[in-house]
């Protein structure tokens, strides 16, 4: 009777143990999330890194913007001295001048060539260049200090007949400058600069012509 209680004993520890153990089997399924299997990893979600926009910009297209050659600073530093003497001139006949054509011409000038003197210094200050200055007989059409006295001194008509010589020299200088750059330039804001002012000094000039007859 002893010998049997015991192994009933034994019988229901061994049950209770096996019970035991389905019953952690099943939690275990119940707490994997659907569709897991043995080789899942339950670890953190890999990072990932965003790829860099196609649309940011580069340190070359920089450098290509602002690439340019020596016959775009020749045209510039041309351009400006040019210029920069209309202004001058300009300035002069706006005041002094009893033509109302050559006030009228004069004017235009005036406003043609401030934006484009403003523009041509700014793109040399970005290439590193100094300032224009002059230099005689170095831009062929551009007067000598001399000459523009000259003019400013003189009144009525023979500061006109003066004038509109000295103007057409500049302007034809101006325009051969704008023409040489658009054959050996390489900058492209540049060589539009010098196209819009081609087009500025037909204009000027056949103003020019008219009054002059």
């Amino acid at each position: 009777m002893r010998s049997t209680a015991i192994r009933g004993t034994a019988a229901a520890v061994l049950l209770s143990a096996v019970l035991l153990g389905l019953a952690g089997c099943v939690n275990a399924e119940k707490a994997a999330p659907a569709g897991a299997g043995a080789s899942q990893s339950f670890g953190p979600a890999p990072t990932t890194t965003s790829a860099p926009s196609a649309s940011a910009p580069t340190s070359t297209q920089g450098s290509a913007a602002a690439a340019h050659n020596a016959a775009d600073i020749t045209f510039l530093d041309q351009a400006v001295q040019l210029r920069q003497q209309a202004i001058n001139l300009a300035t002069k006949a706006s005041t002094v001048s009893t033509n109302a054509q050559i006030r009228t011409l004069a004017t235009q000038i005036a406003n043609d060539a401030v934006p484009s003197v403003d523009t041509m210094t700014g793109l040399l200050t970005q290439w590193g260049q100094p300032s224009p200055s002059s230099v005689p007989g170095q831009i062929p059409g551009l007067l000598s200090d001399s000459q523009v006295q000259q003019i400013e001194a003189a009144t009525g008509t023979p500061f006109d007949m003066q004038w509109l010589q000295g103007v057409k020299g500049n302007l034809t200088a101006a325009e051969q400058a704008a023409t040489n750059e658009a054959s050996k330039g390489s900058n492209p804001t540049a060589k539009q600069l010098a196209q819009q002012w081609a087009t500025q000094l037909k204009t000027e000039l056949n103003s020019l012509t008219a009054i002059a007859g």
